[in-house]
């Protein structure tokens, strides 16, 4: 029989596939690859080939035996199982953004936020907003992330095709100001270049109840263009949104 009638066996001597048809070859293990037309492969091994792999398949069996009923022993020269890691304390306040949330504009617009739970030290959420013709407007990827002296909110703004606004090619930075149950505010932080924030003045999102999150998005005082004489004031943008199912 040839070479190429075989395919190297990737575990010498204890073999799992012992129900295969196992060659012996040297000091490799063969799997014969037969094919339906073909005649059963008789082969004989030596006696001293027949009792290592015995003995190697009593051995590999044994841990299976012995451990099935015990915490499991990492094998050697791998690291033992580690545990995932546990929500950090300084974001447990805004556990309650979790979720997929969503309303209707007057106009037809559907938006839409959804936030992962807090994994360790991070949050992860996006936003998308989608015309009534069914194309998207503009999405928004943000994070939440628990660093040494404060948790920090990073957001990137793309447009529906995903090209970068060119007014906001930088992520706007932000950090956790207050919070308490149900409720967190978000300002820039506190180094103007890194902020990428404009005229923003703050985030803040409240959970009403179990089923409604309220974002509230304030800017600073800024000039009516439509209305010059009149003093500057914040704008003030709040979507209401009800838990999607």
């Amino acid at each position: 029989m040839s070479d190429d009638q075989f395919e190297p066996c990737p575990f010498p001597l204890a073999c799992p596939r012992s129900s295969s048809s196992i060659v012996a070859a040297g000091d490799d293990c063969y799997l014969a690859r037969m094919k339906p037309s073909s005649t059963a492969l008789r082969v004989t091994l030596p006696k001293t080939i027949v009792a290592a792999s015995a003995v190697a398949l009593l051995l590999a069996a044994a841990p299976m035996m012995t451990q099935s009923d015990s915490a499991p022993v990492a094998a050697p020269g791998r690291p033992a199982k580690r545990e995932a890691a546990v929500a950090d304390a300084a974001l447990a306040p805004l556990a309650f953004l979790e979720g997929r949330w969503e309303t209707t504009l007057p106009n037809g617009m559907v938006s839409e936020e959804s936030w992962l739970p807090v994994r360790g030290k991070s949050m992860l959420g996006s936003f998308r907003q989608t015309r009534p013709d069914g194309m998207p407007a503009f999405f928004e990827f943000t994070q939440i992330v628990a660093e040494k002296s404060r948790v920090v909110l990073r957001q990137i703004h793309v447009h529906g095709s995903f090209d970068t606004d060119e007014r906001r090619k930088d992520p706007m930075v932000l950090q956790l100001s207050k919070a308490e149950t149900n409720n967190a505010i978000f300002v820039p932080v506190t180094e103007p270049e890194q902020s990428h924030s404009a005229d923003l003045a703050s985030i803040t999102y409240t959970r009403k109840d179990a089923e409604t999150l309220v974002l509230r998005i304030e800017s600073r005082p800024v000039k009516d263009s439509k209305n010059p004489d009149a003093p500057a004031k914040p704008q003030v943008i709040e979507l209401v949104m009800k838990r999607a199912r």
